[in-house]
């Protein structure tokens, strides 16, 4: 790539509350892990509902 490296955007919704220093918004990183992984949990709020829906997924990149 060029000479700065990738980030995904950080805001209120995705920022990391708890042992921040240790967080990592590169998008080499985090595709990295993504692409390790065999499962992951998909996680959101459907409209009118109090609580979020996860989903547990086998992955294949």
């Amino acid at each position: 790539m060029g000479r700065h490296e990738l980030q995904y955007p950080k805001d209120s919704d995705n920022a990391v509350k708890r042992y921040n220093q240790l967080a990592s918004y590169s998008l080499k990183s985090i595709h990295g892990i993504v692409n390790s992984a065999q499962f992951a949990n998909l996680s959101f709020n459907p409209p009118n509902s109090p609580f979020p829906v996860i989903l547990p997924m086998t992955l294949a990149v």
